[in-house]
């Protein structure tokens, strides 16, 4: 009769578990689920509540360090640029250059550029300077609060 009662014990354990993941949906506590569905099966062997206490236990550790890393490369929800960020790869029109600094226009908003060092070692090589008003850019990256851009489609006199 014991035997019995705690078959239903853990199976009303694992289906709380269950429904809790169901709702949250952050992989919580599905582990703890298959944890109490083992320690379930573990009653139809005649085990002691000390046996399938470990069982849960071990189980649900297993579960959660072996299955957690696939799972997660799956549900892994892709990251959306916020902010700044959203200004990488984006072509900016350079629309002022002074004394070596030049300003771009991007969503709005005037930044300072730097050019990328790739694109200063060009420099010595050329007889106009890299960035002029009117030049395209591309921006590689964020330093601070200036845009790193290299030059695209630049003509050299």
């Amino acid at each position: 009769m014991q035997q019995i009662l705690m078959f239903f014990i853990w199976l009303v354990v694992m289906i709380i578990f269950i429904l809790l993941e169901v709702f949250s949906l952050s992989l919580i506590t599905i582990w703890f689920a298959i944890g109490a569905g083992l320690a379930m099966i573990s009653v139809l062997f005649n085990a002691s509540l000390a046996i399938q206490l470990t069982v849960f236990i071990v189980s649900s550790i297993i579960a959660l360090i072996a299955i957690s890393p696939f799972v997660s490369k799956f549900i892994r929800k892709p990251k959306i640029p916020t902010n700044a960020n959203r200004l990488l790869g984006m072509i900016v029109t350079i629309i002022d250059v002074q004394d070596d600094i030049a300003e771009a226009k991007a969503n709005g908003q005037i930044w300072r550029c730097k050019l990328d060092d790739d694109d200063k070692k060009l420099k010595i090589d050329k007889k106009r300077q890299p960035l002029q008003k009117g030049d395209k850019a591309k921006v590689i990256a964020i330093e601070g609060i200036k845009l790193i851009v290299t030059p695209i489609n630049n003509d050299v006199e």
